[in-house]
This record gives C-alpha cells, structure tokens and sequence, in this order.
C-alpha cells in the first residue's frame, strides 16, 4: 500500500519515495508495524536534494523532513502521525489531528462501520472521502445516521517546472499524484 510510500519528480521522472518496513505479518494493524531497524532518513534526504535542492522552496522542505527523522520514531503510526502533524503546522493548517484509537469505538468494527462510529464519536454531519474511494460506502447508511457523504475530487493543477524537466509522454494527471512536499519545493512556502 502507499501507507510507507510516496511520489517525487526527479530529474523528470516519477520518482518513489518509501519508508522501509520491518518484517510482519501482513495483516498487521499500522499502530503495530515497526520501521526497518537500519532505517535513518538518509537515504529519502539524499532523493530529496537531488529532486529539489535548487527548487524555491527546498530549505523549508529540507528542514521539515530533517526535524521529522530527527525525531528517531521506530514506530509507523507515531513516524506519520508526527510527518502529518509537522507539515499542517507548517502550512499553519489548525485543524485537530485525532488518531482513531483515542476515539472510543465499538468492538471489532472495520470499513464503513468504523467509519460511521468515528463520525457518530466526534458529532460529525459531514464525511467527506477521495472519490476513488467512493465504491467502499453505502450511502444509506451516512443518511440513516443524520451524517452527509461527500466525495472530493482534484482538479489538475499545474506546479512550475522547468520546461526541460518535463517528458512528453508525461501525462499532467501524473503530476498531480505526487507527496505534499514536491509542491512545498517547487513553490515555496508563502505560495
């Protein structure tokens, strides 16, 4: 899955970015799973200043991701939770990051049930979800619970590059399916 992975452009190609893994089963909750012990962020810093060391916005980038690794989380969950929380503060993003698991849920609840018992915990009426995802929900059961299920779709948008940097076969949609911090990069912070 794209839970320990991402996207960059680097010298005009798609480029992925992963977080190494420890071994476990595949079944394994992501509040259970472990880094790879011999992962240091070296490795992701290094494809990160040799995508965007030149780029506007590549000292905010670089400071980010630096402070993240810096903090040595072996855990996954606490690894994202802190990469999510540092870059809403930096995008000065104020809305309250709540992980699932300090949210009183029913017993053995899964996928849409889940979903429904997280909304019901924090009153939401509105749940809004990528519309790829839009085959996993019933919309019934949102409506029978007094919640409004709404899908959210990007439109294209392009981010400045190099002319040079761009293939031809590169497909602008592909652009657009990349981690958070390519945009930082390439247009700076206060853009």
């Amino acid at each position: 899955g794209w839970i320990n992975r991402n996207r960059i452009f680097s010298n005009g190609h798609i480029v992925p970015i992963t977080v190494p893994l420890a071994k476990g089963r595949e079944l394994l909750p992501i509040f259970e799973r472990q880094l790879a012990v011999d992962f240091s962020g070296d490795k992701i810093l290094r494809q990160l200043r040799g995508a965007y060391s030149q780029a506007p916005g590549w000292k905010e980038v670089e400071t980010l991701v630096d402070s993240i690794f810096q903090r040595g989380h072996r855990n996954l969950f606490d690894f994202l939770f802190e990469s999510l929380s540092s870059t809403a503060q930096l995008l000065e993003i104020d809305t309250p990051l709540i992980p699932s698991s300090k949210i009183s849920l029913e017993e053995g609840a899964g996928g849409q049930g889940r979903v429904l018992g997280i909304c019901s915990a924090l009153e939401a009426t509105v749940y809004v979800n990528p519309i790829r995802g839009r085959h996993l929900y019933d919309l019934e059961a949102f409506q029978e619970q007094g919640i409004s299920l709404e899908f959210i779709s990007s439109s294209p948008r392009s981010v400045p590059r190099k002319e040079s940097a761009l293939p031809g076969t590169m497909v602008p949609d592909d652009l657009n399916r990349l981690s958070i911090l390519d945009v930082i990069a390439c247009v700076g912070l206060e853009k």
